[in-house]
């Protein structure tokens, strides 16, 4: 029962409308306004977190096993391990990334620069990256430098500025100047270069073992029984395009096969805008019998513009690329080409950037080595001249 707090009179009270934690009533006998506070103050309330202690409680482990167990310590056994991290799914823990960051200094971000991402080659690099960060509790920022060395030297400052923890880095077909990931490394950002690799910093690599790639094709085009073997790659500034020519010479040599100059084209045209100088590469009167191209986007071209012209593929002309491209196997005829592990090297480097961030003694060979990778040879109709 309300009583008015000016007349007293329980009577012809009726409610006015609210404000925050009170209620406002009228009185109908003197014709006045009067506000009660309210009993409960209805506040939002906030969901709880589930915290490291709620789990030691609820499993009967000490705070430190259930700590170790989550952030993936050897030194707890596999099953106490797998019951805390299934404990710890079913009733929601999450890490507090927040209070880690303070504690450790650290933002819990990883960038990575790619040339493009349309093809499923980067696609599948950063995707092997990010089974190794996401299951350390990292996010990744995807830069795209579009194959612009202004362009990465812009994301490379933009993820300098946001502090992340580290970068993985495939560079561009013109980086010549490394000075914007030197940078990082002076402020403490730790660098590991993939797939596109370079000799100018101190850091680790990671790529596909380019030069075995290349024998592996041209060795297969002679053992199908070809011997005027041609290539067409990028110009002579392209570092991973000179590993892979260097692998083609030696296995020619290797077989007594001598080289042709005109049965080779280097130019950084092929790279972009290669359909007239693949054209007129076929209808050369002194045309190889078969080719490996640098690139299966090369590759591809070089297929559709033979069906043009009317060269009968394997026959008259085996064709071999580089890296497996998903359009590869679907064309036809299929193309040949060299596989690369790409999950795995994205894999590979994001644990080496990890190995740099926990601070391991970076002075050890290992960080200033590149690892690479072996490739497999994928027979498709292009090069079955012999079944």
């Amino acid at each position: 029962m309300i009583k008015c707090l000016n007349c007293n009179e329980v009577s012809g009270i009726v409610k006015a409308g609210k404000q925050i934690y009170n209620q406002r009533y009228f009185c109908k006998h003197c014709k006045k306004h009067f506000t009660i506070k309210t009993n409960h103050q209805h506040k939002t309330k906030k969901r709880e977190s589930v915290t490291i202690k709620d789990l030691a409680k609820h499993l009967g482990f000490s705070i430190s096993t259930i700590s170790r167990a989550l952030n993936e310590s050897n030194e707890i056994n596999e099953e106490t391990k797998r019951t805390i991290l299934q404990a710890a799914e079913s009733m929601g823990y999450q890490k507090n990334l927040a209070a880690i960051s303070l504690v450790k200094q650290q933002s819990f971000n990883i960038g990575i620069i790619v040339p493009e991402l349309k093809s499923d080659f980067y696609s599948n690099l950063i995707s092997g990256a990010n089974r190794i960060l996401k299951s350390k509790g990292y996010r990744i920022y995807i830069m795209q430098s579009e194959d612009s060395y202004d362009t990465e030297v812009s994301n490379t400052n933009a993820l300098i500025e946001s502090r992340v923890d580290g970068i993985i880095a495939s560079t561009t077909f013109n980086t010549k100047d490394f000075s914007h990931f030197k940078n990082a490394i002076q402020k403490n950002i730790p660098v590991v270069f993939f797939s596109r690799i370079n000799n100018e910093l101190k850091c680790p690599k990671i790529a596909v073992d380019n030069y075995m790639g290349a024998c592996m094709a041209t060795e297969h085009l002679i053992k199908q029984g070809y011997h005027k073997i041609g290539y067409l790659g990028g110009g002579k500034d392209f570092h991973i395009g000179n590993i892979r020519y260097q692998g083609f010479l030696d296995t020619l040599m290797k077989h007594n096969i001598k080289r042709k100059d005109e049965f080779v084209l280097k130019d950084d045209r092929l790279m972009h805008d290669s359909r007239e100088l693949i054209h007129q590469y076929l209808i050369s009167k002194r045309r190889p019998d078969a080719v490996f191209t640098m690139t299966d986007t090369i590759g591809i071209e070089v297929i559709r513009s033979a069906k043009n012209i009317g060269i009968d593929i394997p026959h008259e002309l085996g064709i071999i690329g580089f890296s497996d491209h998903v359009v590869s196997g679907y064309i036809s005829p299929s193309l040949s080409s060299i596989k690369q592990p790409t999950i795995e090297i994205g894999m590979e480097a994001a644990t080496l950037l990890m190995k740099l961030i926990d601070n391991i003694d970076e002075n050890k060979p290992e960080f200033d080595h590149t690892f690479l990778l072996k490739p497999d040879l994928i027979i498709r109709e292009s090069t079955s001249k012999i079944v």
